[in-house]
């Protein structure tokens, strides 16, 4: 089975989060896509006043549940601690040693991961870097960095070249729900959660 793992805080989940899992599906086509809300991230402190890795969890299944191929994963949530990638990897290849897994991530990401991820030579072995553009632009600086981790450690990169980069952070919808003014920026569902349990404030 081919399975692709889309991880992060999802801080709120917002729009480019599932414009993102859209291109996945139609560039990559996976037999499922894995959302992956960490339990503590490892590269960067939890904003004040961010709700609990539950209610992120119960947000994810809201924002991509309606998404085929998609299932909503806990499994950073239950392993607790921070959430590092290689644990993930290696936890996922001995529950499915008949997977082959595509990581995805941001063009942010790519161009810091010799530096930046923890056990990162042997995240390539284990996975398929695939990797979602998220300026415009930048297409050449992605295909340099790649090469470089082919060359020099074997490693599998795939760059999702059709996806129309969705210029939205989690800090700037945290700010635009402060603002009132998350038109085109959350799903529906997710807004209304979040009104609901009190998040943000």
């Amino acid at each position: 089975m081919r399975t692709a793992i889309y991880g992060g805080s999802f801080n709120p989940p917002h729009l480019g989060h599932i414009s993102a899992v859209g291109t996945v599906v139609s560039e990559l086509s996976p037999d499922r896509i894995l959302i992956m809300p960490d339990c503590i991230a490892p590269h960067k402190a939890m904003a004040e006043n961010s709700p609990s890795p539950e209610h992120r969890l119960a947000m994810c299944r809201l924002a991509f549940g309606d998404i085929p191929g998609v299932e909503i994963s806990d499994l950073e949530i239950r392993r607790g601690g921070r959430s590092y990638t290689v644990d993930t990897l290696e936890q996922l290849t001995a529950l499915f040693p008949e997977d082959i897994f595509y990581l995805v991530i941001g063009s942010d990401m790519l161009t810091s991961f010799t530096t930046g991820w923890y056990r990162f030579e042997d995240i390539l072995i284990m996975c398929t870097l695939t990797v979602i553009s998220r300026e415009k632009d930048d297409l050449d600086e992605l295909e340099q960095n790649a090469e470089m981790l082919r060359t020099r450690y074997s490693a599998d990169v795939i760059i999702l070249k059709n996806h129309r980069p969705f210029p939205l952070s989690s800090s700037e919808i945290r700010q635009a729900m402060l603002d009132g003014d998350i038109q085109g920026k959350l799903s529906e569902k997710v807004w209304e959660y979040i009104k609901e349990n009190g998040l943000y404030k």
